[in-house]
C-alpha cells in the first residue's frame, strides 16, 4: 500500500501519455511508421485497410500464366504456392 509520503513499497509512476496515440513523439518498432510520424502523419493514416478478396471476383480459370509461370491446373498452382509458402 502506498502512503503520503511514498515510501520504498510504492508502485513506479509512469510517464504514460493518456493517449499515446495523440502524441507528437510517439514512436513504433516499424521505422517506416516512425518515418510518416516525423513526417507529421497521424498514427491513424499509417494504419493500412487490408483489402478482401470480393465474392464477385472472378473465378480463376486454367491453364493460366502468373508473372511467367504458367499453371496448367489448380492443384499445380496449389501446390507450387504451398511450396513457396513453406520455404519463406
Amino acid at each position: 500500500m502506498c502512503t503520503i509520503s511514498h515510501s520504498t513499497n510504492c508502485l513506479p509512476l509512469l510517464d504514460f501519455p493518456a493517449n499515446p496515440c495523440n502524441t507528437i513523439g510517439m514512436k513504433t518498432n516499424n521505422p517506416y511508421v516512425n518515418n510518416l510520424l516525423e513526417m507529421g502523419y497521424d498514427i491513424k493514416d499509417t494504419h493500412v485497410q487490408s483489402t478482401k478478396v470480393s465474392a464477385n471476383a472472378p473465378k480463376k480459370t486454367f491453364p493460366c500464366v502468373i508473372h511467367g509461370r504458367q499453371f496448367d491446373t489448380e492443384e499445380q498452382y496449389n501446390d507450387e504456392l504451398n511450396e513457396f509458402m513453406m520455404g519463406l
